[in-house]
């Protein structure tokens, strides 16, 4: 469904705020009523690691009606090792086997050719979820803005 801006974008955070490791924010957006679903909401974060280039994180998550969320999906850089991916940029995606076992999306991952950048990363979930009326170039610029 296509999925539109509702929130404007929270300031960087710090994380941890003493000594910080990396800076993130989230974004809220709104999917297309539709009969099944009604409106849906979803969260997408955007994370940078501080000390190497290859740190870096983003995802989707589905925010269900009592406010518990479902991550859908995360984009990795490599900057950490995952099973049998080491340093190469990767995708989580939630399974049917991973939801059904209550496991977390992060069991499963899969290397990726399809960027190897935070913004290129993000770029990929804009496609892949269909985050509309998000004109890209002013929109990552100002996502990425955090100094």
């Amino acid at each position: 469904m296509p999925k539109h801006e509702i929130e404007l974008h929270e300031p960087w955070l710090a994380k941890p705020s003493v000594r910080p490791r990396h800076v993130q924010r989230k974004v809220v957006f709104r999917g297309e009523w539709t009969p099944e679903f009604g409106d849906a909401e979803f969260s997408v974060y955007v994370r940078r690691g501080l000390a190497e280039e290859g740190d870096f994180s983003c995802g989707i998550s589905y925010l269900g009606s009592l406010q518990e969320s479902l991550m859908l999906a995360r984009y990795c850089g490599w900057a950490h090792k995952h099973e049998e991916i080491i340093r190469a940029p990767h995708i989580h995606w939630l399974t049917v086997r991973a939801l059904t076992a209550g496991m977390p999306v992060e069991l499963e991952a899969a290397v990726t050719s399809r960027f190897d950048s935070l913004e290129g990363a993000v770029l990929c979930l804009v496609k892949d979820f269909n985050l509309s009326e998000i004109r890209i170039p002013d929109h990552i610029e100002r996502m990425f803005q955090w100094h």
